[in-house]
């Protein structure tokens, strides 16, 4: 997910990076 800063600040706002970061730990375990 390749994203300027300005995407990534509303990305982050809006929760979007948690639960990104939520699937990057559950493909992580696999």
């Amino acid at each position: 997910m390749a994203l300027s800063a300005s995407e990534r600040d509303h990305f982050i706002e809006q929760g979007y990076l948690r639960l990104d970061d939520c699937i990057d730990r559950a493909t992580a375990d696999r």
